[in-house]
């Protein structure tokens, strides 16, 4: 005799890099098992490819967590989870003043992605010579799990980063697609950008789309009161 089954509801949401509509159904127990066994490994890595796994279980092995954006990956994990554990977490925060911690409700569903360099994000041409270019993209999941961020070297971070998002390098003749090119070659280019030319890169990386709320809260401390502004960034700073 079979047991019964179990009906898992459905539901919509709309991928922000795209505008694509995708279904989805909240994780299971086995999949929560999975997250928290990344979590107590505090390894990112192992916290991305956990991500990865449920999202790929739970849009119904549609989609590819790999080839999306990280604020892709960010806003439907979270939309997941609201699902999975209910739409509230309590976080903590500090206060500026009298460094009291005040626990904040947090309804997941009001998370949403920041824009701050506008929706239209990709790809973006850099020219840094009359004959040398470079096209730009969001950060991928792929591009990401390529980099070691739990390097103390912030200055091979910071190239291997900005690596991740060349998506090709051209001169007058040809077209470079970097992910057919070794990450050191890559990493050798950047190395002989200027100043200007950095920036150039830069600007575009810190105007990416990312998970991102404001919240303005009075202190816990009776005495104290202060009015307090925190901004969080990151999924992981949603994980009470």
């Amino acid at each position: 005799m079979s047991l019964p089954t179990l009906e898992i509801p459905t539901f919509e949401t709309i991928l922000p890099s795209t505008q694509k509509k995708i279904s989805y159904r909240p994780y299971l127990v086995k999949e929560e098992k999975i997250l928290l066994m990344a979590l107590e490994t505090e390894d990112e890595k192992a916290m991305i490819k956990a991500m990865k796994d449920v999202i790929r279980a739970c849009t119904f092995n549609i989609l590819d967590a790999d080839d999306m954006t990280t604020y892709d990956l960010e806003y439907l994990f979270l939309k997941i989870r609201a699902k999975s554990v209910g739409e509230t977490t309590q976080l903590q925060f500090k206060c500026d003043k009298c460094s009291t911690f005040t626990p904040i409700l947090v309804n997941l569903d009001e998370i949403e992605v920041s824009y701050p360099g506008g929706k239209k994000v990709g790809p973006h041409k850099i020219q840094l010579t009359p004959k040398i270019g470079i096209s730009l993209k969001p950060l991928t999941v792929r591009a990401l799990c390529r980099i070691d961020t739990s390097t103390t070297d912030k200055g091979q971070l910071i190239t291997d980063l900005l690596a991740g998002s060349i998506e090709t390098i051209y001169d007058q003749d040809k077209v470079y697609h970097t992910a057919e090119v070794p990450q050191t070659d890559v990493c050798a280019f950047i190395d002989t950008l200027n100043r200007d030319q950095l920036k150039d890169i830069q600007t575009f990386i810190e105007n990416l789309p990312h998970i991102e709320k404001t919240f303005t809260f009075s202190c816990g401390n009776k005495e104290c009161k202060h009015i307090n502004t925190h901004t969080v960034k990151g999924v992981k700073a949603f994980f009470a």
